[in-house]
Parts: structure tokens; sequence; C-alpha cells
């Protein structure tokens, strides 16, 4: 399943988890949007994209999909990405915003994880989180994560 397209204005909830998913594309429109994970996918997914317009998006369990590549971009309001879930490769991460708070849940301790960056144009970032894991298994997925917002908050959280 290839899933690509426009989410329009209102509200969207999307649940993916259990399928076989290659790669989700998708742009958001105003309003709310949240698009899971609760189970495993069959295989690990290639690419995760979404774009993001006004309001709010929720990302959860995106482990549970274990893509190689994700780009989360939001314009304006909240986000939340969840990188919990049965991570199975390696993982480049990347959350870009304009105005608006964004918040990132950490994968679960027994995947690797490294901050390669944060940064706030005029806010603030907390980061503590990622400097309190404990050493991932040898072997286990590496989780990579670059995180910027122009003006409001970036935090990263358990």
């Amino acid at each position: 399943l290839v899933l690509e397209g426009a989410l329009g204005i209102g509200e969207t909830d999307i649940e993916l988890g259990g399928l076989w998913v290659e790669r989700v594309d998708l742009d958001a429109g105003i309003g709310e949007h949240r698009i899971g994970f609760d189970e495993p996918l069959l295989s690990p997914m290639k690419s995760f994209r979404l774009d993001g317009s006004i309001g709010e998006t929720k990302i959860r369990n995106l482990g549970n999909a274990s893509p190689a590549e994700v780009n989360v971009a939001h314009r304006i309001g909240e986000v939340f990405v969840d990188l919990d879930g049965a991570w199975r490769n390696d993982a480049t991460v990347s959350v870009r915003g304009s105005i608006g708070g964004y918040r990132i849940g950490l994968p679960d301790d027994g995947v690797g994880f490294e901050l390669i960056r944060v940064s706030v144009g005029l806010g603030e970032a907390t980061t503590q989180r990622a400097w309190d894991r404990p050493e991932a298994p040898p072997g286990a997925p590496v989780v990579r994560l670059e995180a910027s917002n122009s003006l409001g908050e970036v935090h990263l959280t358990r």
C-alpha cells in the first residue's frame, strides 16, 4: 500500500497498524489530523512524509512503521510525533516547524537514539530527556533526530 494525497479541511483519523505500507506521502490542510500505527506493519516502511498547514497533527507509534526516512513539516499549530514502537531498522527523522509547539516522544530504551540537532529561532527547546537515555543493546536500530522550529517550542518527551 502507498498512501499519497491531501487531507482537506477538518478532522482526519487514520490507523495503519498491521498493514503492509510501503510509503506515506501526505499534505494536511487546516484542522486536526491523527495518523497511528497501533500494531507493527508487516514490513518496515520506506518513508513517511507529512506536510501540515494549520492546526494540530499527531503521529502515534511511528516505530511500529519503522520507516527509514521521516519528514514532518508543519506551518502553524501543535505537532506531536511519537517515536515509540517496534523499530526494526535505522531511521533518520526530521521535524520542521514555523510557528507553534512541537513535542517529540523519544523511542523506547531498547532503541539507539542520536540527537543530531534541535534548534528554535525564538522560543525554547527541552532536550534533557535525550541525554538521560541508557545505552541501547549492540545491533539495535538507531533513530537519528533533527528538529527545528522558527517560533515556539520543541520538547523531547518520554
